[in-house]
């Protein structure tokens, strides 16, 4: 799901009641044989400003009735000018569209038995204004029809089934979905949760229904009432993994992943409060998905202990390590993803900013915070600076300094901890002295955890970090062993080079990397350059193998046979011993011999497996290393780094 609310969005009033807005009385006939659509809007309006309404140019626009008076056919293809003062509007029309693919997210609306889905594209006259509406879906018995919203009715008669639903609140969008789908039903705390399925996966559903409805009662207990009346789960014939306003639409081979509903669900139901249910003003940057993965992704992994927690930590403050300037950006510049590298500033950074928030004020004054948030701003486009003083509000301090920097700085600070010491203490026991520093342009504003390792135990003391540099004196009892700073990774941070074990990213983010497609065979080398091109962030820029550089950044793609007798050559060493026979392919990151340089080696049985694994190696790469079997994971992990710059060993004056 991405939290997205176009600029033009910004000229409505947010405060506008529903019964203020347009209203779309949309009747829709669907034939998914023939990828026909016959469609009429009926569209009720204010008497405001004039106004164009908007419709996709693969449709045809049959007639335009504005308050009883047809008018001319659109001056230009797809779009409708409607006079100031209009209240009512009728537009009908009509239009073929092509069936889904099985391969990819299609471009633009498409229709089949298989599915339909129309989304994205202004499938109906639209304005930029938000909008109320019902519409009545009408398609062969056979298939069913979702959108987001109240379902009013759903009839089968004369071999054709009608399903009405009518919105929740205001709407920034409407997606219509169809299908040959199964559906199931249940109730979770008063709201309506439904499965759209397609026979093949319909034994999922149940499993479906109630990982749901946790997380309703999960996130009504933590933030608020749910926004809408009901959550739906509908299966897409092309992979697929799409959020909407309480609904999420995934591939029939995504759904059996065990992974998504234990997580990636979690999170859609979530962008029900953020994204959904309080839209993202984007003046100040979108909040939306960086709250939605501390909430959602973090809680699920912190659930299962600190360890976990501390992974997914190090893993964003890895990715940022490696993020090219070029793509590095304060967290109000960033409005959607639309490749890995925003992903990691407007998910990962953001949502670093929020385990740093809530350190900070304590989890009680998160929880109000967000409460007080959603209550407020329910159905309504809202800040990063309404975020902020709703914890304003919950903690009755002043949090500018613990937003602002990053909201308004590219990059983050670097540590360092310097000339550690300890001295006996006149009173018995020992003092520990060091230097914490930061670097990275003007200081950051910090709270930095720093332990004391001792015979009896841990010492911890958080120290502000609001200079260049800030001395540290901690008294201890027991004889000190070691110093550390932030031994949890709970700063937002710029790792040092030696704490970033090579990973996968490290050559994907690099617009200076060379890739080398060995292959045997055309289909395996074009398959191999497929996943290069998924793989990198720019462009890929391939050599010959005879003509690899010697040093410098590189990517190494192709089959078992043709990559082994490289990898000596390039400075690669051999295949890991721990991946060596594995699977129907394997990809490790390493350091080149040369320079040190990273290199990322993706060696696969054939052409077959190479074209597996190109579609899910490009969301794996925090990964070290990777086996797959065929297009599925079947193991990963990351290499130890090669050493711990904020940890210091401590000698106790008069001990050996």
């Amino acid at each position: 799901m991405r939290c997205v609310a176009a600029a033009l969005l910004l000229a409505v009033a947010t405060v506008a009641a529903a019964a203020d807005l347009p209203h779309h009385g949309l009747a829709v006939v669907l034939d998914p044989a023939a990828g026909a659509l016959r469609a009429t809007d009926r569209l009720r309006l204010d008497g405001g400003p004039a106004r164009t309404l908007v419709l996709d140019d693969r449709f045809v626009v049959d007639r335009v009735v504005v308050d009883g008076v047809a008018t001319r056919a659109p001056a230009a293809p797809g779009a409708i000018a409607v006079p100031a003062g209009a209240r009512a509007v009728e537009v009908a029309w009509h239009g073929t569209l092509p069936p889904p693919p099985t391969d990819a997210v299609p471009d633009g609306p498409v229709l089949g038995r298989d599915g339909g889905w129309l989304s994205g594209a202004a499938w109906f006259p639209v304005s930029d204004e938000r909008f109320t509406y019902d519409v009545s879906v009408d398609v062969p018995d056979d298939q069913r029809a979702v959108t987001a919203g109240r379902l009013v009715d759903d009839r089968a008669a004369g071999g054709r089934r009608r399903t009405t639903f009518a919105s929740d609140g205001p709407a920034e969008e409407l997606s219509l979905f169809t299908g040959p789908w199964a559906r199931r039903d249940a109730v979770r705390d008063g709201v309506a949760l439904r499965t759209w399925l397609h026979p093949s996966v319909a034994d999922v559903a149940d499993g479906y229904l109630a990982s749901a409805g946790g997380y309703v009662a999960l996130y009504a207990g933590w933030i608020g009432p749910y926004p809408y009346d009901a959550f739906n789960v509908a299966s897409a014939p092309f992979p697929a993994g799409l959020g909407y306003p309480a609904l999420t639409y995934l591939g029939t081979q995504v759904l059996r992943l065990p992974f998504i509903k234990d997580t990636s669900l979690g999170h859609e139901v979530l962008h029900a409060w953020w994204g959904n249910g309080v839209f993202v003003d984007p003046r100040e940057g979108n909040w939306c998905e960086g709250l939605t993965t501390f909430m959602a992704d973090y809680t699920f992994v912190e659930r299962q202990g600190p360890e976990p927690a501390r992974a997914m930590r190090l893993q964003w403050l890895r990715e940022l390590a490696l993020l090219p300037p070029a793509h590095d950006q304060p967290l109000a510049a960033f409005r959607e993803k639309r490749h890995t590298a925003s992903q990691v500033v407007g998910y990962h950074k953001a949502a670093m900013l929020f385990v740093m928030l809530r350190d900070a004020i304590g989890a009680d004054a998160f929880t109000d915070g967000v409460r007080r948030f959603a209550a407020a701003h329910r159905f309504r486009a809202a800040t990063w600076s309404d975020l902020r003083a709703a914890f304003e509000a919950a903690t009755g301090r002043d949090l500018r300094p613990a937003f602002d920097p990053w909201l308004q700085r590219p990059g983050v600070p670097s540590l360092a901890l310097r000339a550690p010491a300890v001295a006996a203490r006149a009173g018995g026991g020992w003092t520990v002295t060091a230097t914490l520093a930061q670097s990275g342009g003007a200081p950051w504003p910090l709270a930095v955890p720093v332990v004391v390792e001792t015979a009896t135990g841990p010492v911890w003391r958080t120290v502000r970090l609001d200079a260049a540099e800030q001395p540290i004196a901690l008294d201890v009892d027991a004889p000190p062993s070691a110093i550390e700073a932030d031994p949890d990774a709970r700063v937002l941070r710029r790792l040092a080079r030696d704490e970033v074990p090579p990973i996968v990213r490290h050559v994907a983010f690099d617009p200076a990397a060379v890739t080398i497609v060995a292959a045997d065979g055309a289909d395996a080398a074009a398959a191999a350059r497929d996943v290069a091109a998924r793989l990198l962030e720019d462009a890929p820029r391939v050599a010959d193998a005879d003509h690899a550089p010697a040093d410098g950044p590189l990517l190494v793609v192709g089959t078992d046979p043709a990559v082994a007798p490289l990898l000596a050559r390039l400075g690669l060493g051999a295949t890991p011993a721990t991946l060596a026979g594995r699977g129907t392919a394997r990809v490790w990151a390493a350091r080149r011999a040369h320079d040190g340089a990273a290199a990322v080696v993706v060696s696969a049985a054939d052409a077959a497996a190479l074209h597996a694994l190109a579609g899910p190696l490009p969301h794996l790469g925090a990964s070290s290393w990777l086996v797959f079997e065929g297009g599925r994971a079947t193991d990963r992990g990351v290499w130890e780094p090669a050493a711990r710059p904020l940890r210091a060993a401590l000698a106790v004056p008069g001990q050996s």
